[in-house]
């Protein structure tokens, strides 16, 4: 999947790849360098789907290079989706934003007409401008016969990550939509057999959620809530001093380097690398650790065939 992510400079573009596809915080990102033309990153999405990221550079004269017959084709050619960040915090750039879209959906129009469009009201934490009206300024710009699809976004409050996995779900649904239901039944089954109540299949490079299960029913904000607050907590750079302290208190098993386990009251959270790229969060009520690794080890071969990972 092809994706190319345009606006300009200053807009938000490269912070809010980095921080979908590799967890980064906003701290993390608050002193990026600016992006020299473009820079393709390739990201494995949930494990499923490779996501080329074209993230274009958003100086005038880059803006001006894209549309040259030398640069044309690379840039707008076999596109899937066309995201255009807009800063909703800079009110004097929002016009020339616009203007500058419509510059640039030409070409890509002229070389990829299935492309969809997405336009990110990004750092909308700053509420400088309402998305409605934006919105409606885009309106008196663009023709009608242009299909625009609008998210609100914000590093700050999560937005942008939400959204952005909510565009790429809904676009890959078609192709892996059975293999993730999959997955789910798999971790529904793994719960049952391990009295468990949740389990996270994630990326063991960025602690980035591939699929879960809860067993208890959540409603939409909470669920977003947990699973941010789940993946953070997994994620490498927070979780190693952690299980360090652990280890030293001896609440997890030292002998296993890919299963980790430690006991809150009466459950066992499990943290286990199922694969160098895959790694397993579940929380069970099982007070034996060798029923729950059974019981992992059992569903283990499923859950990597259907990832493609043997």
């Amino acid at each position: 999947m092809k994706i190319i992510m345009m606006g300009l400079n200053n807009a938000g573009k490269t912070s809010i790849a980095k921080n979908v596809f590799e967890n980064k915080t906003f701290k993390e990102l608050k002193n990026l360098s600016p992006t020299q033309f473009i820079e393709t990153r390739q990201y494995n999405y949930r494990q499923m789907i490779n996501v080329n990221i074209f993230d274009c550079g958003g100086q005038t004269q880059f803006l001006q290079a894209y549309k040259t017959d030398e640069f044309r084709a690379k840039v707008f050619k076999k596109v899937d989706v066309m995201i255009w960040v807009v800063d909703s915090s800079d009110k004097q750039k929002i016009k020339k934003s616009i203007t500058e879209f419509t510059k640039c959906y030409i070409p890509l129009q002229e070389n990829s007409p299935d492309a969809k469009v997405y336009f990110f009201i990004h750092k909308n934490d700053t509420k400088k401008v309402e998305p409605k009206d934006l919105r409606k300024m885009v309106k008196d710009f663009v023709t009608p016969k242009i299909k625009i699809h609008y998210y609100t976004t914000s590093i700050k409050n999560n937005s942008a990550k939400i959204k952005m996995k909510r565009l790429l779900d809904d676009l890959m649904e078609e192709s892996v939509g059975e293999r993730l239901i999959s997955l789910q039944n798999l971790l529904q089954k793994l719960n049952k057999r391990i009295k468990g109540s949740v389990s996270i299949l994630f990326n063991s490079e960025f602690g980035i959620e591939i699929t879960s299960f809860f067993e208890k029913y959540l409603d939409m904000e909470k669920a977003e809530f947990l699973e941010y607050i789940s993946l953070k907590f997994i994620e490498p750079p927070f979780l190693d001093p952690l299980l360090r302290e652990f280890k030293k208190q001896g609440f997890l098993n030292k002998e296993r380097a890919d299963f980790s386990v430690y006991r809150i009251g009466e459950d066992s959270i499990c943290i286990v690398n199922l694969h160098k790229d895959v790694s397993l969060f579940t929380i069970s009520t099982l007070d034996s650790l060798a029923r729950i690794e059974k019981g992992i080890e059992r569903y283990k071969p499923e859950i990597l065939s259907i990832l493609k990972l043997v």
